[in-house]
């Protein structure tokens, strides 16, 4: 594992270390118990079991919690207009003793 870069390395330590936690929760039978040994979160733990439960082991890993809709967000001309109308043009800012809030447009 010495030639695994560090972010692949330690995400395979994460998905062995909540194996470990489901492992403990099958022998202890308890979730409480098993989140107190473990050091987490009821709730963490309860993510755990229903992730593997629909998923199975194989989808122990980090999912990402950014919407998908983050994504696929643009900046529509009409709002792009706005925001530029918005803008104090250096010129004017310097000239009224207002900071240039915009830089690089004009």
């Amino acid at each position: 594992m010495a030639n695994l870069n560090p972010y692949l390395r330690s995400m395979k330590e994460d998905i062995r270390m909540r194996q470990k936690w489901l492992e403990l929760y099958v022998e202890t039978g308890s979730v409480t118990k098993t989140a107190l040994r473990c050091g987490i979160t009821r709730s963490t733990l309860y993510r755990w079991i229903n992730c593997e439960k629909e998923q199975g082991k194989s989808e122990l890993s980090d999912k990402s919690k950014r919407s998908s809709r983050l994504a696929n967000m643009k900046i529509t001309p009409e709002i792009e207009t706005i925001i530029l109308n918005l803008c104090v043009r250096q010129e004017d800012g310097e000239r009224n003793g207002l900071p240039t809030i915009c830089l690089g447009r004009e």
